[in-house]
C-alpha cells in the first residue's frame, strides 16, 4: 500500500517549496492532482506536459516526487528568477521605521 497523498515541502536548489499531491486512486497516478506554490508553478509552466507524462508513468508518489524535483531543478537552473520587487522597498521601509521607532 503506497502513499496516496503528499502535502509538505520539497527542497529544490536550496529553497523549500510547498507541494501537495493527491491521488484519488493509488493504482493510477494519472488521475492525481498536483498543486504547488505560485512561484514554482509560474516557473514550471512550460514543463507541464513533461510533468504530466512523468506522473502517468510513475509507479508511486515517491518516485514521481523524485522525478518532479529533478525536473524543477533543471528548469530553475535555466530560467531567470522573478525580480524581488518588494525586497528593496521593504528594507528601506523597515529602516525608516527603525529610525523613527516602532512606538509614536
Amino acid at each position: 500500500n503506497g502513499i496516496s497523498k503528499y502535502s509538505g515541502f520539497l527542497t529544490i536548489l536550496g529553497c523549500s517549496y510547498k507541494v501537495c499531491l493527491e491521488v484519488p486512486d493509488e493504482s493510477n497516478l494519472s488521475s492525481a492532482r498536483l498543486e504547488c506554490e505560485w512561484k514554482l508553478q509560474h516557473r514550471l509552466t512550460h514543463k507541464i506536459s513533461l510533468i504530466e507524462q512523468r506522473l502517468k508513468k510513475s509507479k508511486n508518489v515517491v518516485t514521481f516526487l523524485k522525478d518532479f524535483v529533478l525536473i524543477a531543478e533543471s528548469c530553475l537552473k535555466t530560467s531567470q528568477p522573478e525580480p524581488e520587487v518588494w525586497s528593496k522597498h521593504s528594507c528601506d521601509m523597515l529602516q525608516q521605521i527603525e529610525e523613527i521607532g516602532w512606538k509614536s
